[in-house]
Parts: structure tokens; C-alpha cells; sequence
């Protein structure tokens, strides 16, 4: 398999970032990583916490069993963050996603052109 489409698909189906590991750009590949690692940290303890609130909620009484209910409580949940924290670090993990896919293409891409002209 050729490395772009190696690197590419890293990138896209295992973790963002993932693919500049095999292209050989590993602080690239860190860094990218570990900004996702970072954004996505901070959306899933947002999800956890509101969830949190809302399963005590329902356990105590205070809330109806009736899924639109619970669809409510969800959206009006107090948060421990700034929603539009939580909003930028969702495009920013969007975009390093598609960024890194494209970019790992395209080195992936120079280092195949580099192995055919060697051979």
C-alpha cells in the first residue's frame, strides 16, 4: 500500500494525526494528537458532567421518565464550561481530523514520488 493512502487513512479512521507517524513526521504527529486528545478531553467531561446532572435529576424525582423531558434537561443542564468553549474545541478536533488526513496525503504523496524515482 502506498504511504499517502496509508498515512490518509491513519488519519482518518484510527485518530487525527495518527498518519504523520508513518510518513515520518512524528512532532507533527504529537502535536496534532495531542491538541485532539486535549479538545476531545474537554466535550467528553462536558457530556459526562451534564449527564451526571440530569441521571440524578431523573433518579430523585424530579424528572419524568419521558424521553422528551429528559431531551430537555439535557439541552438547559448547567455546564462546567463556557458553551462556547466546548463549541471551538468540537471545530477545532473537526478540523485537525480533516487537516491531518489531507496533509499526511500530501507528505505521503512526496515520499512515494521519492521511492519511485529511486527505484
Amino acid at each position: 500500500m502506498k504511504r499517502s493512502i496509508k498515512a490518509a487513512l491513519l488519519s482518518g479512521l484510527v485518530f487525527p494525526g495518527v498518519g504523520y507517524f508513518s510518513v515520518k513526521y512524528k512532532l507533527r504527529g504529537l502535536l496534532v494528537v495531542g491538541v485532539s486528545l486535549v479538545c476531545l478531553w474537554l466535550v467528553i467531561s462536558e457530556a459526562m458532567y451534564k449527564a451526571k446532572y440530569v441521571v440524578d435529576r431523573i433518579v430523585s424525582g424530579t424528572i419524568p421518565y419521558d424521553p422528551l423531558s429528559i431531551q430537555e434537561q439535557i439541552l438547559v443542564a448547567p455546564g462546567q464550561y463556557d458553551p462556547s468553549l466546548i463549541s471551538g474545541a468540537s471545530i477545532v478536533v473537526a478540523a485537525l481530523w480533516l487537516l491531518s488526513i489531507v496533509d499526511s496525503y500530501r507528505l505521503g504523496k512526496t515520499l512515494d514520488l521519492t521511492d519511485k524515482l529511486e527505484e
